[in-house]
Formats: structure tokens, C-alpha cells, sequence
């Protein structure tokens, strides 16, 4: 610029809001906070529970599926006994 034409430059002004706002606040303000060790021991607990909630279910359907197995395998030797081999019918045709 040259010397007769300078012009002046304006300084940019904090707005009185931010003065005294810390920049990082807003992430600050997004991230969780830490668990008490009280927390996380109620967490593992009930993860617990669930995990044995479901082993528990996984054990009495597997039962549950032996004891329809078995059940069939009875009326299949049922069947066997019961069912005598036949004899074919005689062929008396022309």
C-alpha cells in the first residue's frame, strides 16, 4: 500500500461473551464423565447375571431337545415291535 492511500485497519474485537469462555468447553462439555468403580462393579455384575441367564436358557433348551429325542427314539422301537414284516399280497391277476 502505498503511503498516501493507507487506509486503516480496524482491530477484530472479542466478543464479550467469549472473553471468558474457555475454547475447548463445548467438547469438554460432550465427553462422559468417569464411571465410579461402584458403576462399573454393578455393570460386570449384571453382565454376569445375563451371561448366566443365558447359559441357563442354552441348558434347558438342549434338554428340552434330548428329551424330544429320546421320546421319539421310544416310538420308533414302538413301531419296530409293533409292525410285523408282511406278507405280500398274491398276485392272482390275468
Amino acid at each position: 500500500m502505498a503511503k498516501g492511500n493507507q487506509q486503516q485497519v480496524e482491530r477484530r474485537q472479542t466478543r464479550s461473551k467469549n472473553a471468558t469462555t474457555h475454547p475447548g468447553r463445548i467438547l469438554l462439555e460432550a465427553q462422559a464423565g468417569r464411571r465410579k468403580p461402584e458403576e462399573i462393579e454393578n455393570e460386570k455384575k449384571a453382565k454376569g447375571r445375563r451371561r448366566q441367564a443365558r447359559k441357563d436358557k442354552e441348558a434347558r433348551e438342549e434338554a428340552a431337545v434330548f428329551e424330544i429325542a429320546e421320546y421319539e427314539h421310544q416310538m420308533a422301537l414302538e413301531d419296530k415291535e409293533t409292525n410285523f414284516p408282511r406278507r405280500q399280497p398274491s398276485k392272482l391277476g390275468p
